[in-house]
């Protein structure tokens, strides 16, 4: 058996046997390493540990006079039940950092060609920013109350805002002037897409209705009422027939675009977070704040298959472009990380750990290699995805 003290903690960590203690090493001695319970949430996580995918458990202490400090630790590897209860960390490698924003960051989007990464802020902004260099390009000014979403139109070249001022606003992507108001409502606007076609915008809001506007001329098309709570996100079908949107009624449903009728209603267990369908349009992924991923026939409106991820709860949720890996973000143990899950098996691939705050948005890029998250911290990050 090893005795290691603080000093020499962070040199020695890799290839340690499994029946390594640590001992004597006091809180303010270990910055970064912890179980999460509530004495310690503040020490966790140095990638040269992690990455071995050990992790640091507290089984005794030392100093009988101070029981709340623990300063006895053995080296184990972790079981899958471990990560509602214990800090394990498989760190995922940040590309930037994008600072700016005065106030927490609600939404992350990438532009279509994956250059552009546009933020939308606590603060009444949305920003702009160089996804490669992570120079700002644009601050966008006009909303009065918190951006909660932002998206970008299938050519690129026009943001769309909602925000809490209850209005959603069309941007030139390139210039950041302002092209349009789009009122027709009095409620908060909590999500925003374009149609593949970039004609239409829909919005889900916070009074149980999704909104459908025509981009050319403002106008409202149309009004989707069936909801009995917030409408937190609206996803279109890869052929722009069919509009999903996911409610805190706990359910998701599915919309004819052109005559605006319900075509099918979709029954989750806790309030959904997040829709997407895959390629060919014939599956919706539906994520839910309890941590449930269910993917349904959207024909049939049956479900084919559900993952029942490891974790508390989720704020957002984002599935990437191939469908094989799901991202998250909100779980209150690891509320400072995003989650990379195998959308297959519900494995977890990667946990990203750096924010200093929760983190409640995220989006991939276009390619799926990187990983945008926004948080409370007011900054937005990029991570690489692994394969």
């Amino acid at each position: 058996m090893s005795i290691i003290g603080a000093p020499s903690l962070a040199a020695a960590l890799t290839g340690l046997p499994l029946d390594t203690v640590l001992a004597n090493l006091p809180c303010d001695e270990v910055p970064k390493f912890c179980t999460l319970d509530k004495e310690h949430q503040n020490m966790c996580n140095a990638p040269d540990f992690w990455e071995n995918q050990y992790r640091l458990r507290h089984t005794a202490s030392a100093n009988a006079t101070a029981p709340a400090v623990p300063s006895v630790w053995s080296l184990e590897r972790p079981t899958r039940n471990d990560y509602q209860d214990e800090c394990l960390f498989v760190s995922g490698k940040t590309h930037k950092t994008f600072r700016g924003h005065t106030g927490g960051v609600n939404s992350v989007a990438f532009s279509p060609d994956g250059r552009t990464l546009a933020t939308g802020s606590v603060d009444c902004t949305a920003k702009l920013w160089d996804a490669k260099t992570g120079e700002l390009k644009k601050t966008l000014l006009g909303h009065n109350n918190g951006v909660r979403s932002v998206a970008f139109s299938p050519d690129g070249l026009t943001l769309a805002t909602g925000s809490s001022d209850r209005t959603a606003k069309l941007w030139d992507a390139k210039t950041g002037e302002l092209k349009k108001t789009l009122l027709g409502h009095n409620n908060w606007i909590l999500s925003v897409a374009f149609s593949p076609d970039g004609l239409t915008l829909a919005a889900g809001l916070q009074n149980t209705t999704a909104t459908l506007w025509d981009v050319q001329t403002g106008e409202v098309k149309k009004t989707l009422e069936g909801h009995i709570d917030w409408v937190r996100c609206v996803a279109f079908s890869p052929d722009g027939r069919t509009l999903a949107t996911g409610s805190d009624d706990r359910t998701a449903k599915l919309w004819d675009v052109q005559t605006g009728e319900l075509k099918k209603t979709l029954r989750h267990n806790n309030w959904i977070v997040s829709v997407a369908f895959n390629s060919d349009g014939l599956t919706l992924a539906t994520v839910s704040r309890n941590t449930t991923t269910t993917l349904w026939d959207v024909q049939t409106g049956k479900v084919k298959n559900t993952l029942q991820l490891h974790g508390d709860w989720v704020l957002s949720g984002f599935i990437s472009p191939d469908g094989l890996t799901l991202a998250t973000c909100g779980d209150y143990y690891t509320a400072n990380t995003a989650k990379l899950w195998n959308a297959q098996t519900g494995e977890v691939k990667k946990m990203l750990h750096g924010h200093t705050g929760y983190v409640v948005s995220v989006s991939f890029s276009p390619d799926g290699r990187t990983l945008a998250t926004g948080s409370v911290d007011c900054t937005a990050k990029l991570w690489a995805v692994p394969a």
